[in-house]
């Protein structure tokens, strides 16, 4: 799961400085830190020819926490124009949004003062399902809905191979925008542990672009509120709600039920 704020314009040095300054903040959390660099090039005519010349400069960092077992637990990432949590060990919303949220809130403290402004606000779920069964008994309506508007019906009959990558807007509950939506669906066999295993991945990327801001300071810019406020997070929980909707749709009734999805008021 990845919960990502963007902002424009880019992030200046003095701005990546700052905010790699939570690699110490958050040093007892997120105690392995990476510096991103990323390589430019800079062309020069000289009356001798052209000359290249390359240069590494940082453009952000991550830092990440590890479990028992060797595999990251949660990863901050800070990018030029993205800051991004990402929950690897999912549990429950209400144990992984707090903890998302803190680490968001951490890295937009850094930002008073700047001119940056947050631009899009998005969430990003990878539900990934294992097929136990005998290869030649597969069938998608094990997993999916019948009445799914959002898979084309003869995919509900198709061999155990496909894939199924769709995109549309959408207006987000509560919010008087609409939200873009990609849903990317894979079955394929993949290598899991040494062992050849069926498994298709649902992924799911919801972003609510915020409007006020354009590249050439609109009269509006002033409109855009700051990444912590209460209408950024009210965005993160409609989008949660958003993508499980989605879920409650696309899968059928007794998968619903056996991974305890529930239901929405």
């Amino acid at each position: 799961m990845v919960f990502f704020h963007q902002f424009a314009p880019e992030f200046s040095d003095a701005t990546l400085r700052r905010l790699s300054e939570l690699e110490f903040e958050l040093k007892a959390e997120l105690p392995k830190a990476t510096p991103i660099q990323k390589l430019e090039t800079r062309l020069e005519q000289t009356p001798e020819g052209r000359t290249s010349r390359l240069t590494e400069k940082p453009s952000g960092i991550e830092l990440r926490r590890f479990n028992a077992n060797g595999d990251v637990e949660w990863l901050l990432r800070i990018t030029e124009t993205t800051i991004a949590a990402h929950c690897l060990d999912y549990s429950t919303w209400e144990q992984v949004w707090p903890q998302a949220q803190h680490y968001l809130q951490q890295a937009s403290a850094h930002l008073e003062g700047e001119s940056n402004f947050l631009t899009a606000v998005g969430l990003k779920y990878v539900d990934r399902f294992l097929y136990e069964g005998p290869v030649s008994a597969y069938d998608p309506r094990l997993l999916f809905a019948e009445q799914s508007g959002q898979l084309p019906r003869q995919l509900l009959t198709s061999q155990p191979l496909w894939h199924c990558h769709t995109g549309w807007f959408e207006p987000l509950a509560g919010i008087e925008q609409d939200s873009l939506n990609q849903l990317n669906i894979d079955t394929i066999f993949v290598n899991l542990a040494g062992r050849r295993r069926h498994v298709t991945t649902i992924e799911h990327t919801a972003v609510l672009h915020l409007t006020g801001y354009d590249n050439a300071a609109s009269e509006n810019t002033a409109e855009v509120e700051p990444q912590d406020d209460k209408r950024s997070v009210q965005i993160m929980v409609n989008l949660h709600d958003h993508n499980k909707r989605l879920l409650q749709g696309l899968l059928n009734v007794d998968m619903v039920r056996r991974i305890n999805l529930g239901t929405l008021p």
